[in-house]
């Protein structure tokens, strides 16, 4: 055989392989072709409650709802991230398995601290699946209307109990049924709506502070308070709240009376629980409250009146004026983002209130 016959002979030989070699590859590339992308869980997240309203202390829970609608079981990871100083977020339960088309529970506890700065915060839960996550945002709001929302601990009204004595001879509210009332179970205790009232009032009063002192004392109000007065008797035999007989205790006239159109109740703001009167239950009917015995124990403080039943000026810093500042330092001086508008507004509005009405010199200056 020549050599031009062998060359060819080979190369027929290889074309002949070539086909063979192709056969067996289309089915692999064909194989690879039909493969579907992994499945993948599909997550949505839902926390309620989204918004928060912060006491000085204590905790909340929230109920976070993992839904897995893929196709495939789904181990998330769950986790709270951002959270500002003063509030800590603990998980039930870091991981949550959920099967498609179920919805897997977890409770967070949310811890707040004193430490906590009054405003608007917040922070985020987030559910995490592989590489993929979905997330939702929680609004915190921490203001004079969140704290004194709040039913006051067991050992709170304890310690308030050692610093005033608290007369109850009438109270209008026993028997009335309302989420305000405070209870032993919640880790309160058993108290009707009024004296809820007085203990949540009494115990923002003891934490109230502000960016300078009031115009009549060095001390913090409520340590002002307690070392003026004794405690404060609640009555119903009295026209008029005043202020103090030998037992440094201030008489407040807690009695309620039908409003005058016929519709709702009329009298001690704290007693009054008929929706038809519309009065409200924020700080706002707290805040009445506590001027009036600011106003009461001012006058233990040897201030009576000097204009009949008014002051003559503002500047001499009797009860009247004692009131007057005592609103305004709440709306002026608190700590930033403390007070809302619509409260600051109110108690301004109280405070030129009390200089038209109650001071005879008419000049609202100190």
């Amino acid at each position: 055989m020549t050599l031009l016959h062998i060359a060819r002979h080979s190369r027929t030989r290889s074309l002949s392989r070539l086909p063979v070699i192709v056969c067996l590859l289309l089915p692999i590339v064909g194989h690879a072709n039909r493969q579907e992308p992994s499945a993948r869980a599909t997550l949505s997240l839902n926390c309620e409650p989204s918004i928060l309203a912060a006491p000085w202390t204590g905790v909340d829970a929230v109920t976070c709802q993992v839904a897995n609608t893929g196709p495939v079981q789904a181990d998330a990871v769950l986790a709270c991230e951002d959270a500002p100083a003063g509030l800590a977020c603990k998980v039930s339960s870091f991981v949550i398995q959920s099967s498609p088309g179920t919805t897997a529970v977890a409770t967070l506890t949310v811890s707040y601290a004193e430490t906590l700065a009054p405003g608007r915060a917040s922070f985020r839960v987030v559910a995490r699946q592989g590489d993929s996550q979905t997330a939702q945002a929680l609004t915190v709001v921490k203001d004079i209307n969140t704290v004194s929302a709040r039913c006051p601990s067991a050992d709170e009204i304890r310690a308030i109990n050692r610093d005033l004595r608290l007369e109850f001879d009438s109270d209008p509210t026993k028997g009335v049924m309302s989420a305000e009332r405070c209870t032993e179970s919640a880790g309160s205790r058993n108290l009707t709506v009024m004296q809820a009232r007085v203990y949540r009032a009494l115990a923002t009063l003891k934490r109230l502070t502000f960016q300078e002192p009031l115009p009549w004392t060095r001390d913090p109000v409520y340590r002002w308070l307690t070392r003026t007065v004794r405690g404060v008797r609640f009555r119903d035999d009295i026209a008029n709240s005043s202020c103090c007989g030998p037992d440094r205790l201030i008489n407040v006239a807690a009695r309620l009376q039908p409003a005058a159109a016929g519709r709702g109740q009329s009298g001690f703001g704290l007693a009054i629980t008929d929706p038809a009167s519309r009065m409200p239950t924020d700080f706002r009917m707290l805040g009445g409250f506590l001027q009036l015995l600011v106003h009461e124990a001012r006058h233990r403080d040897g201030k009576p009146h000097t204009c009949g039943t008014r002051d003559q000026t503002i500047s001499e810093m009797g009860a009247w004026g004692a009131a007057w500042a005592f609103q305004r330092w709440i709306a002026e001086k608190s700590a930033p983002d403390f007070v809302p508008p619509v409260i600051a507004a109110q108690l301004l509005q109280q405070a030129a209130s009390i200089c038209s009405g109650q001071i005879c010199g008419r000049t609202c200056s100190l």
